[in-house]
């Protein structure tokens, strides 16, 4: 039986179109890129990642990581201080103190650590803020952990040992628990207290004070690269006597006791007119001294002048042998009279102080030959330029 072929219509042969369309897809495609039988790919962003641990600040571990946090979180205290860290790590590979300055006080404003200390005090140390450079290397070293590396720990200790020379030291002992401790106006905490405090070469106020206690006052010179120890303990405040009360039978007229008592008697001003007599006689000689000291270095320069002028030179043997010899003279002359200037200004200061004081001394001891709270202190300056004294009081 043969079976029979018909023409197949237009919609038939639209169907079979459509058909050979879907079939083609997949391979139309794969010819643009795209796996066949894998979802396209869509807009939405990946998850949020976790933040990043903090960053490490250790210098010997090389520079920290800086990954950016995840987004709607905040940087941590640490991250923060790593970031700081490693700004002030370029500018002070670039030699910008003041920058990396700035940057190190971030870093140790939120992670005091021995090695931002490290690095701010050898900021300080270049800025020429010595004491407080000392003070952060010091530190540095105290608080090094065991995993510190030594070639770190001898570049600090090199600084530190620098700087050492150029300020004093003080070590503050304090005799009397909880009291508050002050140089030149500066609070240290207990804490601070057994380890040195590095100030500049000169004189220095150091106060310890307590509720209840007389406030104690020290006032101390140090020299570059000396130490000095200052012990401060306070004495308690006596209690005052219970007042009287006017109906006490028992304490009557003794309030109109003290006016019939003989006026304490008048010391001789005498010496201290004496003293000071002598004061003005010494400051006298020393300005002579220096008029003298003055014309004799004119004379030394004229003449040296003169003999350069003829092309001579001061020299064994030489041509110019005796104006050398009058030279030789004239610096001596100079010398003698620059050095008895210095010691007659010294002595017209140190005899005003000795005047000074035997007119104070009654307020120095108090009524009726209490010890009051007054104190003065002096100290020597000499200098192969200059002379003189400090002197500092309290009444």
């Amino acid at each position: 039986m043969m079976r029979r072929w018909t023409r197949p219509g237009r919609t038939t042969l639209t169907a079979w179109m459509l058909l050979g369309l879907v079939a083609a897809a997949p391979h139309v495609a794969w010819a643009q890129g795209a796996p066949p039988g894998r979802p396209a790919p869509t807009s939405q962003p990946p998850p949020a990642s976790q933040p990043p641990p903090a960053a490490s600040t250790t210098p010997s571990t090389g520079a920290p990581s800086t990954g950016a946090p995840s987004t709607g979180t905040s940087p941590t205290p640490g991250a923060q201080a790593a970031r700081h860290y490693q700004d002030g790590n370029t500018a002070f590979a670039q030699k910008r103190w003041a920058d990396a300055e700035s940057a190190y006080r971030k870093a140790w404003a939120l992670s005091k650590t021995f090695d931002v200390a490290a690095n701010l005090g050898e900021v300080l140390l270049k800025l020429d803020r010595v004491p407080e450079a000392a003070m952060m290397l010091a530190f540095s070293l105290r608080t090094a952990p065991p995993s510190a590396k030594p070639a770190q720990l001898e570049r600090t200790q090199h600084f530190l040992s620098e700087a050492r020379k150029k300020v004093g030291t003080l070590h503050l002992q304090l005799g009397t628990e909880g009291a508050e401790v002050l140089v030149d106006g500066t609070p240290f905490t207990p804490d601070d207290l057994p380890h040195d405090v590095f100030v500049s070469p000169g004189a220095h106020d150091v106060i310890a004070r307590k509720a209840g206690h007389c406030e104690l006052k020290e006032t101390v010179v140090v020299a570059p690269g000396a130490a000095q120890t200052v012990a401060l303990t306070l004495t308690p405040l006596s209690p005052e006597p219970p007042r009287a009360s006017p109906s006490d039978p028992t304490h009557a007229g003794a309030t109109n006791a003290d006016p019939r008592m003989p006026p304490p008697a008048h010391r001789s001003l005498v010496p201290a007119f004496l003293l000071g007599g002598a004061s003005v006689v010494s400051l006298g000689l020393g300005l002579g001294f220096t008029i003298a000291s003055n014309n004799a270095s004119a004379d030394a320069n004229a003449q040296r002048a003169s003999i350069e002028g003829e092309g001579g030179q001061c020299v064994s043997p030489g041509d110019f042998a005796a104006p050398c010899d009058i030279l030789s003279s004239t610096v001596n002359r100079l010398d003698t009279h620059a050095n008895g200037a210095r010691v007659a200004f010294v002595a017209s200061g140190v005899v005003a102080l000795g005047a000074g004081a035997y007119l104070l001394w009654p307020m120095l001891r108090g009524r009726n030959g209490e010890t009051s709270t007054t104190s003065i202190t002096w100290a020597p300056l000499l200098s192969p330029g200059e002379a003189g004294a400090i002197v500092r009081g309290t009444w």
